[in-house]
């Protein structure tokens, strides 16, 4: 096993990257939307309450995205999909590094508001240059 490199044989690939900045503009959402949807009274009384839930939630949507990243990989959709992953993702990636940048990512956007914003332009960058521009970007270079 490598530390970086393709996602079939490494804890890090070059989606990554994009986990982390997930968590940066998608945590700071659930942040900040959550308090308006749970009993008000509740937040008030704790915002430690909150941030852990908001992190219960982070982890339930990353081992979700998971979840249905890894029907993808099989085909459960088709073959041009599972053509597109290129593989199956380590599974040291799958279960360890992906979600925890997406946890790392939420704990830097609660404790440096300020790159919520890049992260979101990064993002949309990031997801038109992959699947529109380079959508093979999962094969071996």
């Amino acid at each position: 096993m490598e530390f970086v490199g393709h996602k079939t044989i490494a804890l890090l690939d070059l989606w990554s990257l994009f986990h982390f900045l997930a968590g940066v503009a998608i945590g700071n959402l659930l942040f900040r939307l959550l308090p308006r949807r749970v009993n008000q009274d509740a937040v008030r009384e704790s915002q430690y309450a909150l941030g852990y839930f908001v992190l219960t939630m982070i982890l339930l949507l990353a081992y979700a995205w998971e979840l249905l990243e890894y029907g993808l990989e099989q085909g459960l959709v088709g073959e041009g999909v599972a053509f597109w992953f290129q593989g199956q993702e380590h599974w040291l990636n799958r279960l360890l590094a992906d979600p925890l940048l997406l946890l790392a990512g939420y704990l830097l956007s609660r404790r440096f508001p300020p790159v919520v914003w890049p992260a979101r332009l990064i993002i949309l960058i990031w997801l038109w240059r992959f699947l529109f521009v380079l959508p093979h970007s999962m094969a071996y270079p």
